[in-house]
């Protein structure tokens, strides 16, 4: 972009010692569409340094496996739990709160997108270790025979 800003300004020079007005106010009208072209891409490559530096921090949430009874995510070499929904929907490293036990049982909670997760419930059916989460809620689902309905929002989900 540089050549061509020093090329327009030379051709600029040129029409001046020709004397001619009608080709100077051309060459003008391309310098400035020039420099405006300029600083329009240096904005686009600010936006994608600033994108790039994005892309490089959400590559942890890449490294993270899907482990245990309960299907949640981890990084490797951790043992905190991630957000299933945040990994899988955003892409998202969001880490799940301490095992909390209210009056309905033992759960987990995103702070990020605040979707809940039921371990051990002491009301209705038990939670069984491998059964899928909502796409809807991240909560467990329940299978029903061919389907599987959510305990959070209700959503249901058929089998194969």
């Amino acid at each position: 972009m540089t050549t061509t800003i020093v090329a327009t300004q030379h051709a600029f020079d040129i029409a001046e010692e020709l004397q001619d007005p009608d080709l100077k106010q051309k060459i003008q009208e391309i310098y400035d569409l020039v420099l405006i072209l300029d600083r329009q891409m240096q904005a686009l490559e600010e936006e994608n340094r600033e994108l790039r530096r994005r892309l490089s921090s959400r590559g942890a949430a890449s490294t993270a496996t899907r482990r245990g009874v309960f299907g949640y995510w981890f990084l490797e070499n951790e043992t905190a739990p991630l957000c299933p929904v945040c990994c899988e929907r955003d892409d998202a490293v969001s880490y799940l709160t301490q095992l909390e036990r209210v009056s309905d049982g033992s759960r987990r909670v995103c702070g990020m997108c605040q979707s809940v997760f039921w371990e051990q419930r002491t009301s209705e059916l038990p939670v069984i270790p491998g059964s899928p989460m909502c796409h809807v809620c991240g909560c467990l689902m329940l299978r029903l025979g061919r389907w599987y309905r959510c305990r959070g929002c209700g959503s249901a989900r058929g089998i194969g």
